[in-house]
């Protein structure tokens, strides 16, 4: 009877190990999708140069980023500064920048209720969005793209 036994409990492990293995990986965005559609869903399309970096206190896992626009490219702003938002891991789609200087597709931060978090312009992207370190082939790609607009 033990025979039986042992082999259901590890056929268990192994299967609740496999599915929190799974579900360990939230991020399900393929490649970012093509510049024009990246365009077309943002509310802001910038580059930009990273000021500072504030991680929120309310175990949410927000990062707000506060960048200087160098290049409006797309969407209306009231100041040269903006808060990027965006989540702190990787299983969330977060973006960690690699340098200073940026590149951002972004939403408005009030479609994702973050507009609490700050008071002005404040908007949200993710790795699915193209947002990343700034490349000037990326920018040459939005020029290109709005151009077709």
């Amino acid at each position: 009877m033990h025979l039986f036994i042992y082999p259901r409990s590890l056929v268990l492990a192994l299967s609740i190990s496999l599915l929190v293995s799974v579900s360990g990986y939230g991020c399900s965005c393929q490649d970012g999708g093509s510049i024009l559609d990246n365009i077309n869903v943002s509310s802001i399309v910038f580059s930009g140069t990273v000021l500072s970096i504030n991680k929120t206190d309310d175990n949410r896992g927000w990062i707000a980023y506060k960048i200087k626009i160098d290049r409006l490219f797309r969407g209306k702003v009231k100041s040269n500064v903006v808060i990027l938002w965006t989540h702190s891991g990787n299983t969330s789609c977060g973006v960690k920048f690699a340098s200073r200087k940026v590149l951002i597709y972004a939403q408005d931060a009030a479609f994702y209720r973050l507009k609490s978090y700050v008071k002005g312009f404040s908007f949200y992207t993710n790795v699915c969005l193209r947002s990343g370190s700034y490349s000037l082939s990326e920018a040459k790609g939005i020029l290109q793209a709005l151009k077709r607009i």
